[in-house]
């Protein structure tokens, strides 16, 4: 993989990050779907490799440390039919799935607070 392409994929994986990892976490409490992610995951971690070296070699490492914080998100995902599985299992608990529900709805809220703008109507 290229610099350039890596370069993409990391402002990519970012902008996934900031938008959609939060809400995946409340609904997917315990590992998350690869298949969510917006690209595989070994090609997000050898891009995130990448530019680690790059920001390394550059002396940036105030960049290395947030690409590593970055990287950790990574964890949470997993094999998708386990995931879904276990998640299915979970959900058949009335309890649980109204407080899911509830949490998803807060955080819908939060994420158009932070897109609305004052001009929007």
């Amino acid at each position: 993989m290229d610099l350039k392409t890596a370069e993409r994929i990391m402002h990519d994986f970012g902008k996934f990050t900031e938008i959609a990892h939060g809400n995946l976490l409340l609904f997917f409490l315990g590992e998350i779907p690869e298949c969510l992610l917006p690209y595989q995951k070994k090609t997000i971690e050898e891009a995130l490799q990448i530019m680690e070296v790059y920001y390394h070699s550059s002396s940036d490492h105030e960049t290395v440390g947030l690409l590593q914080a970055v990287k950790s998100n990574l964890l949470f995902y997993g094999a998708d039919e386990k995931a879904i599985d276990s998640e299915l299992k979970r959900l058949k608990n009335i309890e649980t799935k109204n407080k899911l529900i509830d949490g998803l709805k807060q955080g819908q809220d939060e994420a158009f607070g932070k897109i609305k703008t004052d001009e929007t109507p």
